[in-house]
């Protein structure tokens, strides 16, 4: 199969994960795309690899768009339910209250963490992980690592986060949290083995320096 039957395959697939589209949209446009409005990605998608974008595609490259260009994520509740419901299934629910499970959060905080430098989150979003992760049944001694970093770091780093994060899928003692990312982890190596040219994204992600300021692209 060849690169461009590939990418359009993927981009046509609901079940693509937003740092697969968001690698593809990079690799063909550069940084720009980061700002490119809805329209304007769908156009180019179409007439760079003659795909129809899959809507759930769209809205994980729209809600990617969100993270790496502004700060909506790390200090607005509402943007960062959103965001994460749309990386995990694909969805946005803006129309009803969908709460964020520790695993869905976990996710996006990983995929944002592949995409983007991190930021402080806002205390209302550090107060509802707690809340979430007392409900699942576990103590701040106890805490998955990607949280257990997260919540306590004053200045989370992309580049620790992902160390941490290398360390623990490695490890053969892992929660349900991060059992769900290894199991993300795993299909976003797929996703990448299936288009020629892009099976070594992954490492090349977890290896890139981060972003520190995105602001100048605009520009």
């Amino acid at each position: 199969m060849s690169y461009e039957v590939a990418a359009k395959e993927a981009f046509e697939n609901d079940a693509t994960l937003a740092v697969v589209l968001m690698a593809l949209l990079r690799r063909a446009f550069g940084d720009d795309v980061y700002f490119w409005d809805p329209t304007t990605v769908y156009l180019e998608i179409r007439d760079e690899f003659g795909a129809e974008p899959a809507t759930m595609a769209m809205d994980r490259i729209s809600a990617a768009q969100v993270v790496i260009s502004g700060d909506a994520f790390f200090q607005d509740i509402g943007a960062f339910f959103n965001i994460c419901n749309t990386f995990a299934s694909g969805q946005p629910a803006f129309s009803v209250f969908d709460p964020v499970e520790p695993e869905e959060a976990a996710w996006a905080i990983t995929e944002v963490a592949l995409m983007r430098d991190l930021l402080p989150f806002a205390p209302t979003i550090r107060s509802y992980l707690r809340l979430q992760l007392r409900a699942d049944g576990y103590t701040e001694e106890d805490y998955p690592a990607v949280f257990d970093y997260v919540l306590t770091r004053k200045v989370p780093r992309s580049r620790e986060l992902k160390d941490v994060l290398s360390r623990t899928l490695h490890d053969d003692q892992r929660d349900n949290v991060e059992n769900f990312l290894l199991e993300q982890m795993d299909s976003v190596v797929h996703q990448f083995d299936k288009i020629p040219g892009m099976p070594d994204t992954l490492q090349e992600l977890l290896r890139e320096k981060d972003l520190e300021d995105l602001a100048e692209l605009r520009a």
